[in-house]
């Protein structure tokens, strides 16, 4: 689930979604750990964590984005799915949700693929696919995260987490596919935290032929201009639509359009 307003989610929503995380990370087999990365707005979230916000707004997530290697399988242990559900997921519109704190988190599985939005069997899930999925597992790395599970038990675990390149590319990719406001402001958060690895990881994706990079390289258009999609609808993701720009929020789209300059540039 995805608000196109960061003050639409409700305060701690990230940390549920990590909650949710935490749950379900430890029952997974050992080997089926080795075909998962997390991707998505969690992701961007850990990528975050220690810097601040460029933006005024924080990195915010409702979801639990995993890709998963085409042939993962928990061979002849329970399915991820079966694990899934016996910690209490639901499956409906064949999606896999829990509820905490009030909140429905969902669990998507992305999977690679040339096209985005198929439906794939990956050991009794349903994964979405995606270009850049195995890239982004190809190159992992691993987070020490702490926190809460959903039965208030402290957790620690290492948790495989998309690179900073690949993870450009499925935001960038996802922008294209949705034209929604949090992937561009997901995108842009990342790329300025840290500018000058931004431009160095987003050009080694490029060498490596990353199966997504055609696709984020013509989006990444959208981000040239301060009047251009990319910012406009990363700031509406920040402050809401709907009201005259600010001085302020003129400097914001600068900002914006100006980093997207840098990666184009970089190249």
């Amino acid at each position: 689930m995805r608000h196109d307003n960061f003050r639409n989610y409700p305060r701690g929503a990230s940390d549920r979604a990590l909650s949710v995380l935490l749950t379900v990370w430890p029952a997974i087999f050992e080997n089926l750990r080795e075909d998962l990365v997390l991707v998505g707005g969690l992701a961007v979230h850990l990528h975050m964590l220690g810097h601040a916000s460029p933006f005024g707004a924080s990195t915010v997530t409702l979801d639990v984005d995993l890709g998963i290697a085409l042939g993962a399988s928990a061979g002849t242990y329970s399915t991820l799915r079966q694990t899934l559900l016996s910690f209490g997921f639901e499956e409906k519109d064949q999606q896999l949700a829990r509820e905490f704190d009030g909140q429905r988190i969902l669990v998507d599985f992305l999977t690679e693929g040339e096209r985005a939005g198929e439906g794939r069997r990956v050991d009794e899930i349903l994964a979405t696919t995606f270009p850049g999925i195995q890239r982004a597992l190809d190159t992992r790395t691993f987070h020490r995260v702490q926190g809460m599970d959903v039965y208030g038990v402290s957790q620690q675990a290492e948790i495989p987490v998309s690179s900073l390149g690949p993870l450009m590319v499925l935001k960038l990719n996802a922008f294209d596919n949705r034209r929604h406001p949090k992937d561009a402001f997901d995108f842009l958060i990342l790329a300025t935290q840290a500018r000058r690895e931004a431009v160095v990881a987003f050009r080694r994706e490029v060498e490596a032929e990353n199966p997504g990079v055609e696709k984020a390289l013509s989006t990444l258009d959208l981000f040239q201009e301060s009047n251009a999609e990319g910012p406009l609808k990363a700031l509406a993701f920040v402050r809401g639509d709907g009201r005259p720009l600010s001085d302020e929020d003129r400097r914001t789209l600068e900002s914006m359009a100006t980093m997207g300059k840098i990666l184009k540039n970089g190249l």
